[in-house]
């Protein structure tokens, strides 16, 4: 039974909730481990998505609880950002501990979440190294003077760590990634110029890779210090030390060896290109030069590299830029400054097309940490929030109801499922029912709903009665999409299809 009037009037509340839903724009954050050489904190930055202007969140710089070093190593990611619980963790070296927080996704504040000792031996002079799981189970914690990798289990209601275990790196552990495919960790030994590869298990135990560690071939100049890899998780690249930017490609065995994939890239400019990123697209190449003070950009369109013209890109002022991060659509570009105490400041850069980058308005960025002049330490390492993802969200666009049909229409609770969804990563889905609807008008005893059941009910002077369930489908590691299926109550058995005159009322409202 059709009652447009009805209809209409009910439903466009739900249009403009659609609409200023769709129409939200995702705010980029970016977050700086301030590595203070006392009381540590974070400095965190809005991105402007006009041009790239920094403006720091309410309530920055935020305490850690915990101390840092106010140095080491230059490639160590002492920040990192778990994309599927939209948290981020920071080390504190002095203290010799992991500090996580979540995010505020609208105005960038955070909040403590709880601080986790290492049980190490002593202050970390060279830094802790920070990789979060795809899945935001793990997080691996690679310490440069211990030579120790913890593993630290992430409790998925509150954030908080507790470690369960872990093993020594075999070498100095410097720049550490973890596969976007979750099966491996690669640390950089800077002392051996190597990579070290390790498989990580459903239970985040860690277990060498055979005939680790993997050395760059014998001309690459310099020693492996930062590391990152592809999306698809068959490719790694390295950063190095040394005369000129050089950076290393190696192919990832499905059991996790390395083998070079192309020469070493020795374009000859820059000086210890030491820190490595690849952009979102995956695209281009961006490398850090500590001893000049500039960025190289390398574009990698179809497995061979070049240099995009204008490289290097000059970071004026700058001292040691290392650690860099870029906003999840890969239109800007930020690297951590190095300079030490007060003028401690991050700099960014617009990313065109080609690779060329532009500063952007306002650059460098100071993180203006109280007290710092008297507690000198320097700007390392930095991560984006929500950053760079390569996980792909499940598909609902073939979703169906099962049973689509509920007969006889007794008044008993139908118990419907979805099926259909698929998630192209492989990932286990959870569905989420978010409103169920029918197309006629509701009578006492004539109709029941709930969140994946309906009542076999329809109006026996009606064509019958069509429910529509709206749901969400989650992947577990930030992917999502949304959908609706259709369950008919047929006016007569072997009668035409359920005529659907439009959604009339929401149960879940």
């Amino acid at each position: 039974m059709s009652r447009p009037w009805i209809r209409g009037f009910l439903l466009s509340p739900v249009l403009v909730f659609l609409f200023g839903t769709t129409l939200h724009a995702q705010t980029d954050f970016v977050y700086t481990n301030d590595d203070v050489a006392g009381a540590n904190t974070v400095s965190g930055f809005a991105v402007k998505k006009e041009n790239g202007a920094l403006t720091a969140v309410p309530g920055s710089p935020f305490l850690t609880g915990g101390t840092g070093m106010g140095g080491g190593l230059l490639g160590v990611n002492r920040a990192t950002t778990c994309a599927a619980t939209g948290r981020i963790y920071v080390s504190n070296a002095g203290s010799n501990d992991v500090s996580g927080f979540t995010v505020d996704p609208s105005t960038g504040s955070l909040v403590f979440l709880n601080r986790t000792s290492l049980s190490l031996s002593g202050p970390s002079q060279g830094g802790i190294a920070l990789a979060c799981t795809p899945d935001g189970r793990f997080l691996m914690a690679a310490d440069s003077s211990s030579r120790e990798i913890t593993v630290l289990s992430i409790d998925g209601d509150n954030g908080s760590l507790k470690s369960i275990g872990g093993l020594t790196a075999g070498g100095t552990p410097e720049g550490i990634k973890i596969s976007p495919d979750g099966r491996f960790l690669a640390v950089a030994l800077v002392n051996m110029n190597a990579v070290a590869m390790f498989s990580i298990a459903t239970d985040g135990t860690l277990a060498q890779v055979r005939d680790s560690p993997f050395s760059p071939p014998p001309d690459s100049a310099g020693s492996l210090v930062g590391v990152d890899i592809n999306c698809a998780s068959s490719l790694l690249f390295a950063g190095s030390s040394g005369a000129s930017t050089t950076v290393n490609v190696f192919d990832i065995a499905t059991e996790g060896a390395l083998t070079p994939a192309v020469v070493p890239f020795m374009p000859g400019v820059g000086t210890n290109s030491s820190v490595v990123l690849l952009s979102p697209n995956e695209q281009l190449l961006f490398a850090s030069n500590q001893l000049s003070n500039s960025v190289t950009v390398i574009s990698f369109p179809a497995g061979s590299l070049s240099l995009v013209a204008g490289s290097p890109f000059a970071a004026p002022g700058s001292t040691f830029p290392s650690g860099m991060a870029v906003d999840q659509a890969g239109n800007f570009l930020y690297v951590a400054d190095g300079s030490m105490g007060a003028n401690a400041s991050i700099h960014g850069y617009s990313v065109a097309s080609t690779g060329v980058l532009l500063p952007v308005p306002g650059s460098p960025f100071l993180t203006n940490q109280p007290g710092r002049t008297n507690q000198p330490g320097r700007l390392l390492s930095l991560t984006a929030f929500p950053g760079k993802t390569c996980n792909q969200p499940p598909d609902c666009s073939k979703a169906i109801a099962s049973p689509s049909t509920a007969w006889p229409p007794n008044h008993q609770m139908v118990s419907i499922g979805v099926s259909g969804v698929t998630d192209p990563d492989g990932d286990p889905v959870t569905i989420t029912p978010t409103g169920v609807w029918q197309d006629e008008p509701v009578q006492p005893g004539n109709a029941t709903l709930s969140p994946l059941a309906v009542s076999a009910d329809r109006d026996g002077a009606g064509d019958g009665r069509v429910y529509t369930i709206q749901f969400t489908a989650s992947d577990g590691r930030g992917g999502t999409c949304s959908g609706a299926v259709k369950v008919c109550v047929p006016h007569d058995q072997g009668s035409d299809p359920c005529v659907d005159q439009g959604p009339l009322n929401n149960s879940l409202q």
